[in-house]
């Protein structure tokens, strides 16, 4: 202990206590320390005033300081590990300091993670008697630190000589309880005889509890004979067994204990919570996610994970406090603000992470896979080269892998980096390795022709992750989807030549394999597919799609879509007028199947419009749809006019006409009967006569009259309706029909 003449706590005035001998040097030291700092702070020296030893003591010993910052102050005393600074430090425990610069001494020894200098033993001894009972314990826990044997002797002898205070020799008994040896227990136990005073005995029975971990004795003297006639003879190994056995069995209670505090803490803020309004509720996430304790801060990191997947907002504040826990001291706390983070893709996040990535500042693996998430998910440049390091880490090679995938899609990567993470990948799949799936994923990305073998290899491997990741990885590039329309059968395959078709696909080969394989699940994605293939593979495949699938039974409807997707088409698709022509009629067809006269009608109008010639087939189901369709929008003159044009010699001829397009017109004209509209029904009977003249078949012919009584008032009754009426069907008249 550095002596500077204070007088010692037990001394009478006038008389001084003898002092070990100690060195001239440090006499010399210790006089420099108190000359500097006894004077005010503006009278130092230069050099002393800017040392990192003054400016400690300066916060160790300042009144506006709390007792936290002045402990730390004396940590750094204690790391400096020189003679001046244990000097400050036996300075800051003599009677003269503050009693808050002895806690902050005294917490500073007892939680420092070495041996604490041997020098401060003797100034902590003589603060014995000196604390209140608050600060006793703290003072027996630092000086239990110390254990070397002459303090064991010193704080013994002061334990028994009864001409001490009291209150000196219950602190020397307090810090003997961390001498866990028999000789202090048997100590102890005579300690705790009725010949001592009250205050020592209690001080001896805490000191037991705290040597042996058997404090639930507290001050039971019969309890404690009892134990020391059973404990006292064991060989030193087994007395260490039974402190360690004891030991064990209390951390087992105070866990114990610790987390029902945990829970009714926990609870208490998970009611603080749930009381606030929803309006207030992210400013007691903010708060928890601050908290200094661990369990109140993962406690808002579950909230916050519930506040996520109930979809409820996160205001600016609330991000803010979940960017701070991205360097919680807790690695589990800064895992999961990564992936809330993620999950909120917040931008300013993932640029903090990326920085911590670039930095190196992140070294556990978990944490490490959580940031990689978020690169996946908001790619950054600045994490394009430790993503890449990060390859060669078989735990953290995946979730890098996805990392440089989306950085590649994002096009954050130079080709230097491209090239080395190809290396990389390329090194992880040679000599029959099964790569990862994301692995493959990324080497779909930066691969080259040998690559892209070994990826076609993988879509049938027996794995159905690795099949999925390949086939996937061939459906994301630019690659023909002939490899995966050749396997459509696989069930893992098929959804993804679906997805990729939908996207890209433009070969009539897939497109065909893709209408004679309708899945048993996904039907709407399989339509889908084949409508957005329909507006970029040639006109002859969309027309052959549309006659096949009316062949499966598929509904009018999709052919209709996928016709519609073939005329419609972008601009580096387009068609030939004759193919476009083409396409109309069959829509035009295709839109009287579905119910639709007046679109029909449309496209039968603009194929007629067009200047392009059309063959004799073309004209004749042109001339057949607009029949139809005039009729069925109550346009009979028009009907009239292309039938006239459509049957020419036939109807003017000597032989029966058999042309089924006359049916039309008598279902028309029966339809027209059951709505009671007599001038319509007699203008066609007039004007099939007309059309037909010497050419009537005698059916039609009775059919007609029938209709002309009823319009006279002969015949009053209705006949039902046919099907074809129903339907407003021709009963398959030719290429119409369809």
């Amino acid at each position: 202990m550095w002596n500077f003449g204070a007088v010692h706590p037990t001394q009478t005035p006038g008389r001084r206590v003898r002092r070990p001998a100690i060195g001239l040097t440090a006499c010399a030291v210790g006089a420099v320390w108190l000359i500097c700092l006894v004077l005010p702070a503006g009278s130092l020296a230069q050099p002393a005033a800017s040392s990192p030893i003054t400016e400690a003591w300066s916060r160790l010993t300042s009144d506006s300081l709390g007792l936290a910052e002045r402990a730390a102050a004396a940590t750094e005393l204690l790391e400096m590990r020189s003679d001046e600074a244990t000097g400050a430090l036996s300075l800051a425990l003599t009677t003269q300091q503050s009693r808050v610069g002895w806690r902050a001494v005294i917490q500073a020894v007892s939680t420092f993670p070495d041996n604490p200098p041997r020098k401060l033993a003797q100034p902590l001894i003589g603060l014995l008697g000196q604390v209140d009972a608050g600060l006793a314990q703290d003072l027996a826990a630092a000086l239990g630190r110390f254990d070397q044997s002459e303090v064991i002797k010193q704080l013994s002898k002061i334990a028994r000589d009864r001409s001490e205070q009291v209150a000196r020799r219950c602190g020397a008994v307090l810090t003997l309880g961390h001498d866990r040896t028999t000789q202090t227990a048997a100590l102890l136990m005579e300690l705790t005889g009725p010949g001592q005073p009250e205050q020592v005995q209690q001080s001896a029975f805490a000191a037991l509890g705290s040597l042996t971990a058997l404090d639930h004795y507290d001050a039971d003297r019969q309890a404690w004979e009892s134990w020391w006639a059973k404990n006292k003879g064991l060989w030193a190994k087994e007395w260490t067994q039974h402190l360690l056995e004891n030991f064990e069995r209390r951390e087992a209670r105070r866990r114990a204990v610790d987390h029902q505090l945990e829970d009714k803490l926990l609870e208490s803020q998970r009611a603080l919570y749930q009381a606030n309004s929803p309006q207030g509720r992210p400013g007691v996430l903010v708060y928890m996610l601050r908290d200094p304790l661990t369990p109140i801060r993962q406690l808002g990191m579950d909230l916050t994970g519930q506040r996520l997947l109930d979809d409820l907002p996160f205001d600016e504040p609330l991000r803010e406090a979940l960017r701070g826990r991205l360097s919680d001291p807790v690695p589990s706390i800064r895992a999961e603000a990564a992936e809330h983070l993620r999950d909120l893709s917040d931008a300013a996040a993932a640029e903090l992470i990326a920085a911590r990535l670039g930095e190196e500042r992140e070294q556990v693996a978990s944490v490490l896979s959580a940031n990689l998430r978020m690169m996946a998910r908001l790619p950054q440049a600045l994490a394009v080269d430790p993503a890449t390091d990060m390859l060669n880490d078989e735990a953290l090679r995946a979730d890098s892998a996805a990392a440089l995938a989306s950085a590649f899609d994002a096009e954050l990567m130079k080709r230097s980096q491209v090239n080395r993470a190809a290396k990389l990948v390329r090194k992880y799949v040679q000599d029959g390795q099964t790569p990862q799936p994301r692995v493959i994923t990324l080497m779909g990305k930066v691969g080259n022709k040998d690559d892209w073998k070994r990826i076609a290899q993988w879509v049938d491997h027996p794995d159905t992750t690795i099949k999925q990741a390949a086939a996937q990885a061939w459906a994301d590039s630019d690659r023909p989807l002939n490899l995966l329309a050749d396997r459509v059968g696989d069930p893992v395959i098929q959804p993804i030549l679906i997805a990729a078709a939908t996207r890209r696909g433009d070969q009539a080969y897939t497109l065909n394999i893709l209408t004679t394989n309708r899945p048993q699940r996904g039907v709407e994605a399989w339509r889908r597919a084949l409508v957005a293939m329909a507006s970029r593979v040639p006109a002859d495949s969309v027309l052959a799609t549309a006659r096949h699938l009316s062949e499966l039974g598929e509904t009018p409807l999709l052919r209709l879509e996928i016709l519609s997707a073939g005329i419609d088409r972008p601009e580096e698709a387009a068609l030939r007028p004759g193919e476009r022509l083409e396409l109309l009629l069959s829509r035009g067809e295709a839109r009287l199947g579905a119910g639709d006269p007046s679109a029909s009608l449309a496209d039968f109008q603009a194929v007629a419009a067009s200047e392009s010639d059309l063959s004799a087939t073309q004209k004749d189901r042109l001339g057949r749809g607009l029949i139809r369709a005039y009729l069925l929008v109550g346009q009979i003159d028009e009907a009239f006019d292309v039938a006239k044009e459509l049957l020419g010699p036939a109807g003017r001829g000597v032989s029966p006409t058999d042309d089924r397009i006359v049916d039309q017109f008598i279902q028309t004209a029966q339809r027209l009967r059951r709505e009671n509209r007599k001038d319509e029904v007699a203008k066609i009977c007039l004007e099939l006569r007309n059309l037909l003249k010497p050419a009537i078949k005698p059916e039609v012919g009775g059919q007609i009259a029938t209709l002309e009584a009823w319009v006279n008032g002969s015949v009053n009754t209705t006949p039902p309706l046919s099907a074809a009426e129903e339907t407003g069907d021709d009963n398959g008249e030719g290429p119409a029909a369809e």
